[in-house]
């Protein structure tokens, strides 16, 4: 196993602002899948199954995008 060496302890702050902007990704689709989720005059998404549907369509359509 190779193992970098001459990494800087404070290396970890790199990845601080993507784990956030992902973060804040999946809320507006869990957002947006449970608003969708919840809508009245959709009476055919009220399984979980089907908010997981619409979570995974809308997840692969952003990166698509």
């Amino acid at each position: 196993v190779c193992v970098p060496t001459g990494i800087p302890s404070f290396f970890f702050v790199y990845w601080i602002p993507m784990i956030f902007s992902e973060s804040v990704y999946l809320a507006f689709a869990l957002y947006r899948g449970w608003k969708t989720y919840r809508r009245d005059d959709n009476m055919q998404l009220r399984s979980g199954l089907q908010l997981i549907e619409i979570l995974v369509r809308d997840s692969v359509f952003f990166f698509v995008v």
